[in-house]
């Protein structure tokens, strides 16, 4: 028996299953740890230069 058959024929059967999981969802949901989460930080470049360059030298870095 297909599930089209058999959810017109037991339509309240088919009811507790959804139920069912989605109970189950959404206990499996609220016990998930945080460190399951992906890290979303922004990510921060710090530049610095030397003081002691000129900006011809600078210049001349650069590929």
């Amino acid at each position: 028996m297909n599930l089209a058959k058999l959810s017109i024929k037991q339509p309240i059967f088919i009811s507790m299953v959804l139920l069912a999981l989605t109970l189950v969802g959404i206990l499996a949901y609220q016990r998930m740890g945080v460190d399951l989460f992906p890290d979303i930080s922004n990510p921060v470049v710090s530049v610095t230069l030397a003081p002691a360059l000129k900006r011809w030298r600078l210049w001349s870095l650069n590929p």
